[in-house]
């Protein structure tokens, strides 16, 4: 039967790509056979995205609350800095 595994002294040999690649494909394997891995990291990852999006919300509403104790900036002003982070962009 043939060796589906490399052992110790096939992966000292081998480069780092072709560990990786190893790695990788043992991963990918894995997750192929357990439904339950799937969706275990599918839930991870959903609950990753709600986090940041809860925290970005949270810097937004910090900014706009800040910004609603500032006085109004002259038109001018607020012109120039949309022209400088437009010119940032580029």
């Amino acid at each position: 039967m043939p060796a589906l595994i490399p052992t110790p002294d096939d992966l000292a040999r081998m480069t780092p790509a072709q560990r990786a690649k190893i790695r990788r494909f043992i991963a990918q394997v894995a997750l192929e056979l357990d439904d339950a891995a799937r969706d275990t990291v599918d839930l991870k990852h959903a609950e990753r995205q709600r986090r940041q999006q809860k925290w970005g919300e949270a810097i937004r509403q910090h900014a706009r609350n800040l910004q609603a104790q500032l006085p109004p900036e002259p038109a001018h002003i607020t012109a120039a800095r949309r022209q400088a982070l437009l010119d940032n962009t580029r």
